[in-house]
């Protein structure tokens, strides 16, 4: 069984046995978790969306995004751990809250969900120092079609469709432009042919030439 069947199964079995009380709703803007909660349980994405955020006085930084079927919580194993990010939605959404112990007792027989789960941490810096990297050396148009290639660079954005659930002024605070802006630069791919869009979805038809805009020196 691949890790995508496994994660398949493993959510179909937490629907299952889960308790009414372990389902959490939250509506849209509500925070999931604030910067520097302890955290000891971990979160599983029933349906809707959430955004991962490093704040530092005024400023925030989205580093991603968490879909369905996405982990977030207790990471590598750790009881008690001191989350450097805040979590918040994006749309209402539906979460399955399970404890260290009986977590646990489920990832025993789902060893590839066990590997993410404590692959976690690193996954996030991972993305963190990605942003930084777009924020500090890409032009404006460059941030836009970044935001695009990360997309169809992860598989449960794309796969989620969480174009659907995003406005524009949130993809816009992603990019670290203004609202213009990155309406201007997406009718610029559009008119290139590098992608074909809406406000349900987006697609990528030259994925080279989007690529070679990311990294084409300013």
């Amino acid at each position: 069984m691949n890790t995508i069947q496994q994660k398949e199964s493993f959510l179909n079995i937490c629907k299952d046995v889960a308790k009414p009380e372990q389902w959490e709703r939250f509506n849209s803007g509500d925070l999931m978790v604030h910067a520097g909660d302890y955290l000891s349980k971990v979160y599983i994405i029933k349906s809707g969306l959430f955004k991962v955020c490093l704040e530092h006085r005024e400023q925030k930084l989205t580093i991603g995004y968490l879909s369905t079927g996405s982990f977030t919580g207790l990471i590598g194993g750790e009881s008690n751990f001191q989350y450097p990010y805040s979590i918040k939605t994006v749309a209402d959404s539906e979460v399955y809250v399970w404890d260290r112990n009986k977590i646990s007792e489920l990832l025993t027989v789902f060893p590839g969900i066990a590997n993410e789960l404590k692959s976690t941490s690193s996954l996030w810096a991972m993305k963190l120092v990605d942003r930084l990297k777009t924020f500090a050396f890409l032009a404006d148009y460059q941030r836009v079609a970044c935001w695009v290639f990360d997309y169809f660079k992860y598989n449960d954005y794309y796969g989620n469709n969480i174009w659907s659930l995003l406005s524009e002024k949130e993809m816009a605070e992603y990019c670290l432009v203004g609202i213009d802006e990155f309406k201007n630069s997406m009718k610029q791919l559009a008119l290139s042919n590098i992608i074909r869009y809406s406000h349900l979805n987006c697609e990528l038809l030259d994925a080279k030439r989007l690529k070679f805009i990311i990294q084409a020196e300013n």
